[in-house]
């Protein structure tokens, strides 16, 4: 396991000190070190320097709806957090969404450099499917592979390795925050219970709920593989959230 110590990263926007002020009032009790990621910032519109990098045909076909500027902007932040990464030389990171929600587990899994055990790990995670053995990232923290890409970008963990296949799987944009390319490629794991949980996400802020769209009908899926491949895994598989 790495001794080096990876950044925790928290990914906001100017104006948000209310937002982001109980996760930093967690971290500073737990006596943890953090720098804020500045991201993009859609909820004017897409910059330009970042349309010139996104098909919304493509994102369109993939999803069956029309993604919102703050969805690509939020997409955006996190590639430009493995951007970070690769330029800085850093073996990895720990990412945080200024909405995260921190656990004592978490604490214990920064302190004790369990980031270092997978180049890929779930903190926080919706709609997760897991499949093979439990694995012990410590005698309190343990984690599942993912036999899918889960849903949930608040917080996770990411080495260089992962960071420059998400680089590259973004590029261009077409996918929301999370997650481009298929992370399970990267032998992903989620922590099985979460150690980041995430606000309210109706009561809580949200930059990205007021645009999104709801999917369009795919009357065609029951023919194509990969549903069906889909359908295969999920029935080997079992759902944690």
């Amino acid at each position: 396991m790495s001794e080096e110590l990876w950044p925790i990263l928290i990914i906001t926007l100017e104006g948000d000190e209310v937002r982001r002020s109980d996760l930093v009032a967690q971290l500073h009790g737990f006596g943890l070190q953090y720098d804020f990621f500045f991201g993009v910032d859609g909820r004017a519109g897409l910059p330009h320097e970042y349309e010139i990098k996104t098909d919304r045909e493509l994102a369109r076909r993939k999803y069956r709806r029309v993604l919102g500027d703050p969805e690509f902007a939020c997409a955006f932040s996190h590639q430009e957090i493995y951007n970070h990464i690769l330029d800085r030389g850093l073996e990895g990171a720990v990412v945080l969404e200024d909405d995260a929600v921190l656990t004592e587990g978490f604490a214990e899994f920064v302190k004790r450099r369990l980031y270092a055990s997978s180049d890929m790990i779930m903190l926080d995670h919706s709609h997760a499917r897991v499949w093979g053995p439990t694995i012990d990232l410590s005698e309190s923290i343990t984690a599942k592979k993912l036999s899918l890409p889960s849903a949930r970008a608040t917080g996770y963990s990411v080495s260089k390795k992962a960071a420059a296949y998400l680089l590259a799987a973004g590029t261009p944009m077409s996918d929301i925050p999370d997650w481009p390319g298929d992370v399970t490629d990267i032998g992903a794991i989620a922590c099985v219970p979460t150690i980041v949980k995430h606000q309210d996400p109706v009561t809580g802020p949200s930059h990205l709920r007021r645009d999104r769209h709801k999917p369009e009908r795919d009357h065609l899926r029951f023919i194509k593989p990969a549903i069906w491949i889909r359908w295969f895994i999920k029935r080997f598989s079992r759902r944690v959230s």
